[in-house]
This record gives C-alpha cells, sequence and structure tokens, in this order.
C-alpha cells in the first residue's frame, strides 16, 4: 500500500513538473518571437492574469464566428485575414473551463522562469505610470507587458495566453489572446483575438 502511495504522488510529481515546463516554454517561445531583436528593455508585471481569460476571449470568439454578417453581435474578434482556424473545439473548451475553473489566484513569474535577458520582472507598485528609468542617467519610454499563465490543449499541441501591452503607460494598451501551435518542438503564434471594436 505504502509503494502504491509512494508511486501515485511520484506520478504526479512528474505530471506536474511537465506542465510546468510546457507551460514555461510557451511562454518563452511567445517572447521570443514577440521581442527578440527589438534590443529595449521590456517590463514583465509580475502578477500574471489569470488563465480564465483567454478562454473567455477564445470561447467568445468560437462561438460569434457563426455571426459573420451581423457585427454587432460580435464581442470578440479575430484579428487577421479570413478563413479563420478553429483548432480548440467546443468539447476541448468545456475540458479547459472544468480542469480550470479555480484558476484564481495570479501566478508570480520569477527570473528563473523568462530566459530572456532583455526581459526585467517588476512588481506593479514598483512601476511609475508614464515612464521608468532603465538605464542610469538616461531616460526610456518602457514597453510594459502583462501575460497570463498558457492554457495547453489536452493534446499538447495549442495554447492559449492572454497578453497586454502597454507602450508608455499602463493607462493605454490593449488586451488581446493569442493562439500558439505546437510545431516540431516550437510554439509559433497562429491567431489573435481582441474585444471588437464595431
Amino acid at each position: 500500500m505504502k509503494n502504491y502511495i509512494y508511486l501515485s504522488f511520484c506520478l504526479l510529481f512528474i505530471s506536474c513538473s511537465s506542465s510546468r515546463n510546457i507551460e514555461l516554454q510557451v511562454v518563452n517561445d511567445f517572447i521570443d518571437e514577440e521581442f527578440l531583436g527589438q534590443g529595449a528593455t521590456k517590463i514583465l508585471i509580475k502578477e500574471s492574469t489569470t488563465r480564465r481569460i483567454p478562454l473567455e476571449y477564445y470561447e467568445k470568439a468560437f462561438l460569434d464566428k457563426d455571426n459573420p454578417e451581423d457585427v454587432t453581435k460580435v464581442r470578440i474578434e479575430p484579428v487577421g485575414k479570413r478563413p479563420f482556424n478553429w483548432p480548440i473545439d467546443s468539447a476541448e473548451i468545456k475540458s479547459l473551463k472544468d480542469k480550470n475553473i479555480n484558476d484564481t489566484i495570479p501566478y508570480k513569474w520569477s527570473k528563473k522562469d523568462i530566459r530572456s535577458k532583455s526581459i526585467k520582472i517588476l512588481d506593479k507598485k514598483e512601476m511609475r505610470p508614464y515612464f521608468i528609468i532603465l538605464h542610469k542617467g538616461t531616460e526610456h519610454l518602457a514597453a510594459i507587458i502583462e501575460l497570463s499563465k498558457p492554457l495547453v490543449t489536452s493534446n499538447g499541441k495549442f495554447a492559449l495566453i492572454n497578453y497586454s501591452y502597454f507602450p508608455f503607460s499602463l493607462r493605454e494598451g490593449m488586451n488581446t489572446v493569442i493562439l500558439m501551435e505546437n510545431t516540431s518542438g516550437k510554439w509559433k503564434k497562429i491567431g489573435m483575438y481582441r474585444v471588437a471594436t464595431y
């Protein structure tokens, strides 16, 4: 009996560790794709947003896809050219909702989570609302990033992540949900969803 409990605990630990590694790979591949080569330091808000946000956005966009002619009924819209792909279906949406129903506590990003050296992690209270001094004696307008932990589908092929980008201040910016696909071990951005602006 003790061996069975120990084995169960080990399997649970391995599963959680593997899931966490995948989530961090999604985040880091997204950061690399979005910001690699830009040079300027980016500020990542330490507190993540809840994982329920990207799922709510995607689900609304998925449900609204059947109203392309009546734009007044569209709440969340895909960004880009038609036709749009919907690789996460209603059954998977329900599964992700059930799995993450209690996800209400923000995750705290740390330096060991993010591999990019151009990302600085700060608590909200450490940031000035309009600019941040990034280099001694030089004043730079800072790009501020807010991310959720990613939601990875049960087949491990797709992920949703909530991303907010504030170019100059905490009062500006647009909330976007990013759809990522795992292609040969690398996560690539294949879709974006935003609040409809009609």
